[in-house]
């Protein structure tokens, strides 16, 4: 047995899993418990790693400030807690922030950025060797709030392979972000103000499990204390440039927000059940997002649009949403790739916002005759197969397409793949310009390609400049991303 350094005289550390009581920790509902909890979260950490468990309190354990995971360390309770939170959860062990500065989250990892740890409302980008808390968890616990609500419940930011496992979280602003974060595991129940699950800024192949519940009173814009910093900066293209309806959406309560401003998330899988938020669900490049299973529920009045996805790409295996009498199942924009298997109950009032007709848009039902009766929304399901049509390049400067048995230089964008592909030969031209992509079809950054007979340069503003080596150049197999 090891000597715990920083714990409380007397406490003995047990390597994996340590009896948290020994550092102090009371749980009668009046004390502070944070700072014995903290030590043993730190001394367990200062070891290597392992479990310090919480053994179900007196009445329950209260802190006035935010706990913070080392690597390798696992917070856990007696007794898993599912949803609805602490009912007949015999033995459960309640955490209650009782906080009186709400800018802060109940739980989150030891992150750092350049020494320092990182805002309550600032997202982990880049690469951070130094400042990456790994393998850190939560287990077996209700967190909940008393006074001021706290910003968030959890927040696993810059902690690949986090995980949260039989957790509720009630009555906060934002139930848990994920940032940063990959091959995480999160099965959770959530009871929120504002937002149910945020997955943003690389959160790449995680898998959630997620219960969301929109909190009584039900406001139906967040509020800017509260409001996740990315949402509202998309506020201002999210009409204009990524073609979704209203630009409320960057305001609205969403049950999951999955994708990232900057990069993007990818190859996360959901089972989700989202009841009462005004939004359901929010996708903003966020691609090869798997959802298994997909349940969408709204009162009267209550969700304004079950799905808003744009530039993104997204599957649903099973996909039930019942909206009644209001609401529309999809708000879908610029560069969004739709597959759905719908099953059960699909009951809204309209089918909502059809993707532009901008050939990178592409929603598909599966399982449904949009020709046969039943379900009310069925008249307005559409297939979308339209053919991935290629675009003759327009050729510039004594360029021209090479003829004979040379397929036509042309370029076309997957929708599936979300990618932009070059093919076609050409010749006859000097090095330079040879052509200009079409808008749509070009990519975020400069790119540069070595292909057969020499090298082309692929600029943002869709110019092809090329560096010739013999006299036919081949543009087959380039592809790119728009992003």
């Amino acid at each position: 047995m090891l000597a715990a350094s920083s714990a409380s005289a007397g406490a003995v550390l047990v390597p994996f899993k340590t009896d948290g009581a020994r550092f102090g920790i009371i749980g009668d509902g009046v004390v502070d418990d944070a700072p014995a909890i903290q030590a043993a979260l730190d001394s367990v950490g200062a070891h290597g790693g392992g479990v310090v468990a919480l053994p179900p309190p007196r009445v329950h354990y209260r802190i006035a400030s935010g706990l913070k995971l080392p690597s390798f360390v696992t917070l856990e309770g007696p007794a898993p807690v599912n949803y609805p939170f602490n009912r007949g959860n015999a033995g459960a062990c309640a955490l209650v922030a009782d906080f009186t500065d709400p800018a802060q989250w109940i739980i989150e990892p030891k992150t750092k950025v350049d020494g320092a740890p990182v805002r309550f409302d600032r997202l982990v980008t880049g690469a951070l060797p130094d400042g990456v808390t790994y393998n850190c968890g939560v287990r077996n616990l209700l967190i909940t709030t008393k006074g001021r609500i706290p910003f968030g419940g959890v927040r696993m930011h810059g902690c690949p392979g986090a995980f949260i496992d039989g957790v509720a979280i009630d009555r906060v602003g934002c139930g848990l972000l994920v940032n940063y974060c990959f091959g995480g595991q999160f099965r959770v129940h959530v009871d929120a103000l504002y937002y149910g699950v945020a997955a943003w800024e690389d959160a790449n192949a995680n898998v959630f499990e997620a219960y969301c519940s929109h909190s009584i009173p039900w406001p139906k814009l967040v509020p800017a204390d509260y409001q996740l910093p990315f949402m509202h900066e998309l506020r201002d293209g999210l009409v204009d440039v990524h073609r979704l309806s209203t630009p409320e959406h960057a305001a609205r309560p969403f049950g999951i927000v999955c994708g990232a401003s900057k990069s993007t998330s990818t190859n996360n899988v959901f089972d989700v059940v989202v009841e009462q938020f005004p939004g359901g669900m929010f996708l903003f490049n966020a691609h090869a997002t798997d959802f298994r299973r997909c349940y969408l529920e709204g009162e009267a009045n209550r969700m304004s649009h079950a799905i808003v996805a744009s530039r993104s790409r997204f599957g649903i295996q099973a996909l039930h949403a019942y909206l009644s009498n209001t609401g529309a199942l999809f708000d879908l924009g610029l560069a969004t790739t739709a597959k759905a298997f719908a099953s059960g109950i699909l009951y809204t009032a309209s089918f909502g916002k059809m993707p532009p007709d901008d050939g990178s848009s592409l929603l598909i039902f599966e399982g449904i005759d949009p020709g046969a009766g039943g379900a009310p929304v069925m008249p307005a399901i559409r297939y979308l197969t339209r053919p991935m049509a290629w675009a003759l390049l327009a050729l510039q400067n004594g360029w021209r397409a090479a003829g004979d048995d040379y397929e036509a230089p042309a370029v076309r964008l997957d929708p599936w793949a979300q990618q932009i592909a070059l093919r076609g030969t050409l010749r006859g031209g000097q090095a330079g310009l040879c052509g200009v992509l079409p808008p749509g079809r070009r990519p975020a950054k400069r790119r540069r390609f070595v292909v057969p007979g020499g090298q082309i340069d692929v600029a943002p503003d869709g110019q092809i400049a090329v560096t010739p080596s013999g006299p036919l150049l081949s543009l087959d197999g380039v592809t790119f991303e728009p992003w």
